[in-house]
């Protein structure tokens, strides 16, 4: 765990790919409110347009049942 939230935690993860490594956010979806979910869409939606060297660039996002990861 790289890190860890009140509804979320970054792990370390592998782009196979890139052949590099990369930081995992996983939401747990059960510990969201409906406002926290539009605030976790909102920051799916924003970090997609982001392009600058001191900002990790999203490579994408997964959603399922009970997590998302980012």
């Amino acid at each position: 765990v790289l890190g860890r939230g009140s509804w979320a935690e970054v792990r370390l993860g592998y782009d196979l790919k890139e052949n590099t490594r990369i930081a995992v956010k996983i939401v747990a979806k059960n510990q969201l409110k409906e406002r926290d979910r539009a605030l976790v869409a909102r920051e799916i939606r924003v970090w997609q347009t982001l392009q600058h060297p001191n900002i990790a660039k999203m490579l994408g996002h997964i959603e399922e049942r009970s997590k998302i990861y980012i």
